[in-house]
């Protein structure tokens, strides 16, 4: 990572990649890790990339490093109970105290008519149960609506 900081960034990138998996793959041969660790470190840096930003990216490593010790320590079965484990976590968390796995924990059947895919904004006049608001009803153009 040092090495790469006089270098251009999409260069640096690549090297350190290339790098990664020359060192891996002579890890494998001389039995240091196994195959599947090797395919899970390389499949998790090259999904590194696709962060949006920054700080995404070290949450993102950080959950990264736990999957790789679940899966050299207990195989597949470590890398499903660490999963297991960060989304019993993202159950426990709320922002403005909506739950962050809204609206699949807890099941709210109203709101999954906008997940996983977003409808329409003509389509969306009303706000869901999620919100937990008073007035249900949204600002602004209504085209469409029943006028309770």
């Amino acid at each position: 990572r040092e090495a790469g900081l006089r270098l251009p960034s999409t260069v640096a990138q690549t090297l350190g990649v290339v790098a990664g998996v020359v060192l891996g793959f002579a890890a494998v041969q001389i039995s240091i890790v196994s195959n599947a660790t090797l395919i899970v470190s390389v499949t998790t840096a090259v999904a590194s990339f696709s962060g949006p930003n920054f700080q995404v990216g070290i949450s993102w490593r950080w959950l990264k490093y736990f999957m790789i010790l679940g899966g050299a320590f207990m195989g597949l079965f470590g890398i499903v109970a660490v999963g297991c484990f960060i989304v019993a976590h993202m159950a426990t968390l709320q922002s403005f105290g909506v739950s962050y796995l809204a609206p699949w924990a807890p099941l709210q059947p109203d709101a999954l008519v906008d997940a996983p895919l977003r409808q329409p904004l003509w389509l969306k006049f009303r706000r869901h149960s999620t919100w937990r608001t008073k007035n249900r009803r949204r600002m602004g153009d209504t085209r469409g609506e029943d006028n309770p």
